[in-house]
């Protein structure tokens, strides 16, 4: 069994008009204009396994902040819960 949890953040993107550059021919970038990044929401999905224990940090890679000329680079999610009035974790 396998848990799946949606997750959005909001990040810098490289343009992909113009692959960063910040300009098409002749004009503008619509989409950043000139700025060579633009702001936005993308949604990360993850999978969690069953007895996923408590800070357990889940590494991403390309899934951070991007700028020109430069890779993107890992995001970090950390594994926390919270106490449930009825269901409660245990080791297995």
């Amino acid at each position: 069994m396998q848990f799946a949890l949606d997750m959005a953040q909001e990040a810098q993107r490289q343009c992909p008009s113009g692959g960063g550059s910040g300009e098409l021919p002749a004009r503008l970038c619509p989409l950043c204009s000139g700025k060579r990044v633009f702001y936005g929401v993308s949604t990360v999905t993850l999978k969690l396994e069953p007895g996923i224990e408590e800070g357990h940090v889940l590494r991403l890679e390309m899934e951070s902040v991007e700028v020109p000329n430069r890779l993107p680079g890992e995001l970090l999610v950390e594994v926390r819960t919270h106490a449930h009035p009825v269901f409660s974790r245990r080791r297995s």
